[in-house]
């Protein structure tokens, strides 16, 4: 709490009283919610208050206002949980399908390879791996190998329909749309986690801005004696509370 400094020797008795006041009225006001808090300690905070106006005469209505917002904070907490757990499938089924393809990339390879050594006059391996080496493709990041893979797709069906290797287009083809779908499915996963954490925020905002307005209301309503024990402390306090749930800290 930031002092009021005077350097006028008249006004120090009074600012001192009026410092020892503020900082009274601070430490025994109610804790508010913050921006900063997790959803969970605004959740526990908001049951714990609702279970302590429960016990006064009246106090029902204020749990009638701030439920609502409490109840959408849990959908939204939940919404966003299965969000992530849908993100992890697509990082999952991305990995699969990438997997699958550097497979089928390395199999396209040998192929061209046991064809050069039968058709020493006519080889193919260069032709559809320039650099002579699959590592190139396989190492590349997940993202930009498919689109690296559909010109080793064009290089093998450039070969000609009646070549021997023409089917491998085929295959590598498969492999590359399975990736690129997987892609498609993670990138919209991601961008799904992002709006259900913005949401949730939003939820807490509003939640946050309820409960300051029914400590408002139970100051105006119980006087401030009441509206203190309806409160829960957030943090900190005598070993005489209970014992800090999950989100508390």
């Amino acid at each position: 709490m930031t002092s009021i400094n005077v350097s006028y020797p008249a006004l120090q008795s009074l600012v001192i009283a009026l410092n020892h006041f503020i900082n009274f009225n601070f430490l025994f006001m109610a804790q508010m919610l913050f921006e900063r808090d997790s959803t969970n300690k605004h959740l526990n905070a908001t049951r714990r208050h609702m279970r302590f106006a429960r016990k006064i005469k009246g106090g029902e209505t204020l749990v009638t206002v701030i439920e609502p917002y409490y109840n959408n904070l849990i959908a939204k907490k939940e919404e966003r949980l299965a969000k992530i757990t849908l993100r992890e499938d697509a990082n999952d089924d991305l990995s699969y399908a990438d997997s699958l393809l550097d497979n089928a990339v390395r199999n396209a390879f040998r192929a061209c390879e046991k064809y050069d050594r039968e058709h020493p006059d006519n080889r193919a391996l260069l032709t559809v791996f320039p650099s002579g080496k699959f590592g190139d493709l396989v190492k590349l990041p997940v993202q930009e190998e498919p689109d690296e893979v559909d010109n080793v797709v064009l290089r093998f069906e450039s070969l000609g329909e009646d070549h021997p290797l023409f089917a491998e287009a085929a295959t590598l083809a498969a492999d590359v749309t399975n990736s690129k779908d997987a892609i498609t499915i993670l990138n919209t996963a991601i961008k799904a986690v992002k709006v259900a954490e913005a949401e949730e925020e939003m939820a807490q905002a509003n939640l946050r801005r309820q409960y300051e307005n029914n400590y408002l209301q139970a100051r105006s309503t119980f006087g401030r004696t009441v509206a203190e024990r309806i409160f829960p402390k957030l943090s900190g306090g005598s070993v005489k509370t209970t014992a800090v749930e999950e989100g508390d800290e």
